[in-house]
């Protein structure tokens, strides 16, 4: 976005985004840096297998930047917060409603949960459902 300093291009990207404005998005890439993957609850708390899906190397701060860079060219990188009500339904889309996570029709939505073991699957859910009935998940 020309003529704009990171903090403004920032917000209005967020808002464009939030608002579903796709025109102001077109020549935009989301995605999302492997190497932060330990930064989201869900993995750390209840899938932490979902690190292992992850090539070793994309675990390393800068290297999946260093890839874009080198297959897009010059870029700008502008992280965009996920909105706590956010309506899409990719695996970080529901980090402030975690009770989603539950419903099998929401994870059947999500191909980390396909690609993760069955066993890990059940596991983590009903850890996940155990702590939401005790009330121990603050988001």
């Amino acid at each position: 976005m020309p003529g704009r300093d990171g903090r403004q291009a920032h917000a209005a990207l967020a808002d464009a985004w939030i608002k579903g404005d796709w025109s102001v998005l077109s020549g935009c890439l989301f995605n999302f840096d492997p190497a932060e993957s330990r930064l989201f609850w869900l993995t750390t708390e209840y899938l932490p297998s979902f690190v292992e899906l992850i090539p070793e190397r994309y675990r390393t701060p800068g290297v999946w930047e260093s890839e874009l860079r080198e297959a897009f060219g010059d870029l700008t990188l502008i992280p965009v917060p996920i909105p706590h009500d956010c309506l899409d339904g990719f695996y970080g889309a529901f980090w402030r409603r975690p009770a989603a996570f539950l419903d099998a029709r929401v994870r059947s939505g999500i191909s980390v949960f396909a690609r993760l073991a069955a066993d890990d699957v059940a596991r983590g859910i009903e850890r996940l459902g155990a702590d939401l009935a005790l009330s121990l998940i603050h988001i």
